[in-house]
């Protein structure tokens, strides 16, 4: 078993986190572009995805504008493809924004799209490939 596995409950929502986190080991080609309702972009880096969301780090401090509730378009360039994905702000501190696409369902109904799955299972295949090779 994986030795980073974490559960986050939150209680605002009543959700619990239903899918595996998948750790950034390495910067992967990834670029992440947030956009709020009001316009405004921001660029992210990916601390650890999953199928139901996202742990970004921003370049600078959450803005109150950001806040848990807050609708978010998520645009994810990778060099072989760009998704454009629906999110809502779950939570946020100092310049840690963990976002849910919620668009996808929940739980057992968790439902994203084939490219988005297709690209969380090659980034836990290779952290796993990782984590195999440390303990060799």
């Amino acid at each position: 078993l994986p030795e980073l596995v974490v559960a986050l409950s939150i209680p605002a929502a009543r959700i619990t986190r239903h899918s595996f986190r998948v750790p950034i080991i390495e910067d992967p080609p990834l670029t992440v572009t947030l956009r709020d309702d009001d316009g405004q972009v921001y660029l992210a880096k990916v601390q650890d995805i999953s199928l139901g969301g996202m742990l970004l780090v921003l370049r600078q401090e959450v803005p109150q504008t950001l806040s848990p509730g807050a609708g978010l378009s998520v645009s994810l360039q990778t060099d072989r493809q760009e998704l454009s994905l629906r999110a809502e702000v779950r939570s946020t501190e100092e310049r840690e924004i963990g976002i849910c696409f919620y668009t996808f369902g929940e739980g057992k109904e968790l439902n994203p799209p084939p490219p988005y799955e297709r690209f969380v299972s090659q980034l836990e295949r290779q952290w796993l490939r990782t984590k195999r090779g440390q303990q060799g």
